[in-house]
């Protein structure tokens, strides 16, 4: 327990250290910011200030409440990565934090762990906003030990009492399948992820998981087919499970921009006109699925309402480190019936 400091000296440090219990050191770097403290330490710190009413100098406090006014945006970068899908979400960060006088630098965090904790130390940024969390992200707990805030845009297993900002993906899942249901289909045949990919993340997971319970709801006989590689080639060895044998009324279902191009390659390749002879249905953005030459049915994230979740939390936790930590889900939005729907 705390003991308050006796006497008419007025506080130093020293005496911050001892009632606080760390060494002399890590005050400073409480105040200055510029090393990396544990969540706890740091408030036994902050406590001892309050308690011995501690003042410290102007250049302690300018360095401690100096701001930069930028957010780390942590996001893979790399030649697996869809730019249709991600660019989306980098220029919405941006606008939502240019309206907070904040600007925005990019990081693909290529090192994990190591890379995060030598972003946060150089004190460049006030917060930093990670991309793509995987289940068992191993930069979680590095992540809930750094010195300035961190939000998870993704759920991991366990977000040791970070913020959390994700899409509800299983009710993406459901809407496509009632899409198909509403339009007289009896079957669905899904895209399936390597296994890798639908074990690592889990909003793809949820994705198969809301296609399942509502085709059970609605009595769809559903076939996912899984791929044995995330590529082209992957996609191919299982181009003919895709394409009906039976005299049911199917929709091919993809979870993303480029399935859902490779899907209708595929269709065009085998004298299929979708839309007429069979139904497709995606999970991707409306300008993506604009773009095709025959525009695809489509549910997207709302990515303008994760994003400014995502910078409005950084903002909130930046003027208080404290408050608790919550996860949000945001809704999709709604699904817009195009050209690849045939109506039975």
């Amino acid at each position: 327990m705390m003991n308050a400091h006796k006497g008419d000296k007025k506080p130093t440090s020293r005496d911050v250290a001892a009632l606080a219990n760390v060494a002399q050191s890590t005050v400073s770097y409480v105040l200055s910011g510029r090393r990396n403290v544990s969540p706890e330490t740091e408030k036994r710190v902050l406590e001892a200030i309050k308690q011995l009413n501690y003042q410290p100098n102007a250049g302690a406090r300018t360095l401690r409440t100096a701001r930069t006014n930028v957010i780390a945006l942590g996001v893979h970068l790399d030649e697996k990565i869809d730019a249709r899908e991600t660019a989306p979400y980098i220029r919405a960060i941006i606008k939502e934090a240019r309206k907070h006088d904040y600007d925005v630098i990019l990081s693909p965090l290529e090192g994990g762990a190591k890379d995060l904790t030598r972003l946060a130390s150089r004190s460049i940024c006030d917060a930093i906003i990670m991309m793509d969390i995987s289940i068992n992200d191993e930069r979680i707990h590095t992540a809930s030990n750094l010195s300035v805030p961190t939000i998870l845009m993704g759920r991991p297993k366990n977000n040791e009492n970070l913020d959390v900002v994700d899409f509800d993906t299983f009710k993406v899942g459901q809407e496509l399948i009632e899409e198909l249901y509403q339009t007289g289909h009896t079957a669905a045949i899904a895209v399936g992820e390597d296994r890798g990919e639908k074990e690592s993340f889990q909003f793809v997971s949820d994705f198969y998981e809301g296609l399942k319970s509502q085709s059970e709801k609605r009595n769809i006989d559903l076939q996912i087919v899984p791929r044995p590689n995330s590529r082209w080639d992957g996609f191919m060895r299982i181009a003919d499970q895709l394409i009906p044998k039976d005299n049911k009324v199917t929709g091919i279902v993809a979870r993303t921009p480029k399935t859902a191009e490779w899907v209708l390659r595929l269709l065009e390749s085998r004298g299929f006109t979708p839309g007429t002879d069979i139904s497709v249905v995606a999970y991707c953005p409306d300008t993506v699925a604009v773009s095709y030459p025959r525009p695809v049915t489509n549910i997207c994230g709302n990515v303008n309402k994760i994003c400014q979740q995502a910078v409005q939390i950084a903002l909130a936790k930046i003027k208080n480190p404290y408050a608790p930590a919550d996860t949000y889900l945001i809704a999709p939005e709604r699904l817009q019936r195009r050209a690849t729907t045939r109506t039975y």
